[in-house]
């Protein structure tokens, strides 16, 4: 599976309304700590970037198994 995001404050955006974590902890900090966590979180991001085109790209794998009793 592979996740493209067209620059690292995309990504941030995404990983802010679907990380339950993130919201968890983002929520009982000052404005000021959020601030500099949401900036981590896109600097981070930002190591990902294609140099040419900004894009963030995340290759992942999703392994499913099923049991039958």
């Amino acid at each position: 599976m592979t996740l493209d995001f067209d620059s690292a404050g995309e990504f941030t955006d995404y990983v802010l309304e679907t990380s339950g974590s993130v919201q968890t902890m983002l929520a009982n900090l000052t404005h000021e700590k959020k601030v500099k966590v949401i900036k981590a979180i896109t600097e981070a991001a930002r190591k990902y970037a294609d140099k040419n085109t900004g894009v963030v790209r995340f290759e992942n794998e999703a392994i499913l198994i099923v049991g039958r009793k």
